[in-house]
């Protein structure tokens, strides 16, 4: 499995927290797990919610220590958008950033960047091992 299916979560009493960042003030979270491979691109599956302002997107939410295994000095994480749900382009892009043992924070401009009817995450790598993370979208 490269990626789980997006779940949102509003109850911070919800057992699915284990190991997600904590909500304040019925802020809704939105997660899925992706499955890192070394330097394979993996996505995770389109968004099955929809995109109608900016969005936090939070990689590596669950702070899982990542270092030794995956992420390096040329990582890439791309928000895609697709007419289709087939042929996808690059929307949005952040690299170098360091998310090894801590989540990163990106804050997707709507306005400036735009929505297309299939929207997803891709994580490009520079790694040796696999390791599972969560992805988190934080609708404002």
């Amino acid at each position: 499995m490269a990626a789980s299916k997006w779940h949102k979560i509003t109850n911070t009493t919800d057992a699915d927290l284990a190991g997600s960042l904590t909500l304040k003030g019925g802020t809704m979270l939105i997660e899925c797990n992706i499955d890192l491979n070394g330097t394979t691109e993996v996505f995770t599956e389109h968004f099955d919610f929809p995109v109608i302002g900016d969005f936090t997107l939070v990689v590596n939410s669950g702070s899982e220590n990542v270092t030794d295994t995956y992420f390096g000095a040329n990582c890439k994480v791309k928000v895609q958008g697709s007419v289709d749900g087939t042929n996808y382009v690059e929307l949005d892009s952040f690299a170098n950033k360091d998310f090894d043992t801590v989540p990163y924070v990106h804050v997707y401009d709507y306005d400036g960047k735009g929505r297309m009817p299939y929207m997803r995450i891709s994580v490009d790598g520079n790694g040796s091992g696999s390791e599972d993370i969560k992805i988190a979208i934080i609708p404002h």
